[in-house]
């Protein structure tokens, strides 16, 4: 299998955002209230490090190109294969695994959950529209509709299988908008606010934040009317992005399924990017 290019995460920077404390205002004039300027003035400083961009800065681009320029560059990520810390959190119960993985668009994947020694502990392969799962402790393999079923519930989400691999490659637009797709721009939260969809109103809506850098930080997809109702799909925030090859890639991944309540968590520890894979990696065989 040749190899394009590899990168190994780095020290996952601190999360969240800075919190403002309310001004000290009147007739306080205490060492206390200098304290605080100084801390505000510190948060301001950490927050245009961390790439924020202040509202009064903040000037609209035009619109449809971001959407091509966001596109193309997803589109550019064709394979991956890695590491990743994984964290699920479904029905108020959490679970972490480590996964080796290897994902191919449109539709292959394959994640092995290994234990503290390296052996296989659950196995996963999604391949030319079939899945497959299988437990080895437990001598168990399935196939077809009944490994896919299995694998949805583990996870809490009811997608495909090419949408769950664009979701793992850091996609924002996971599922397809329909024909003659409308794009347009606002701001919002310190950031390029586009709103996607369909001319016709059929396929599925975006809302995608980008921040510097043309870098999707949040999009949340609102699924095709079902008896005349919107429903609200996945929301999926990115983070930790690193260049390689000259592609930026989210290191961290966070999807989240409000009508299931499920959460998936992945932190990818080392990855390489399009890679040359053949099919025998998606190979259906049980080891």
């Amino acid at each position: 299998m040749a190899r394009r290019s590899s990168i190994v995460s780095p020290e996952q920077p601190p999360r969240g955002r800075v919190r403002q404390t309310p001004s000290v205002g009147g007739s306080v004039r205490s060492v206390v209230g200098i304290l605080l300027a100084a801390l505000l003035a510190g948060a301001a400083g950490c927050a245009s490090q961390k790439g924020y961009l202040p509202p009064s800065d903040l000037t609209l681009p035009d619109a449809s190109r971001l959407y091509e320029t966001i596109s193309r560059r997803c589109q550019g990520i064709t394979s991956l294969e890695g590491s990743a810390h994984v964290r699920l959190i479904r029905s108020g119960k959490k679970a972490r695994v480590e996964e080796v993985v290897a994902i191919r668009r449109p539709s292959s994947l394959r994640m092995e959950t290994m234990d503290f020694w390296g052996h296989t502990v659950f196995l996963v392969i999604l391949h030319n529209g079939k899945c497959l799962t299988y437990a080895p402790g437990e001598r168990r393999y399935q196939v077809g509709e009944e490994a896919l079923d299995e694998l949805r519930n583990l996870i809490g989400f009811a997608c495909e299988p090419d949408e769950m691999v664009r979701l793992l490659l850091g996609d924002p637009l996971y599922t397809e908008t329909g024909p003659a797709s409308e794009v347009a721009i606002s701001s919002d939260e310190g950031y390029y606010r586009l709103d996607v969809g369909s001319g016709n109103g059929t396929g599925a809506r975006y809302s995608l934040w980008v921040g510097q850098g043309d870098l999707p930080v949040r999009s949340l997809m609102v699924s095709p009317p079902r008896g005349g109702t919107w429903v609200r799909g996945f929301q999926v925030e990115y983070g930790r992005y690193t260049k390689t090859d000259g592609i930026d890639f989210p290191l961290s991944l966070v999807i989240s399924d409000p009508s299931s309540g499920s959460r998936l968590e992945v932190e990818y520890a080392s990855v390489s990017l399009n890679t040359i894979m053949g099919d025998d990696v998606f190979d259906m065989n049980v080891p």
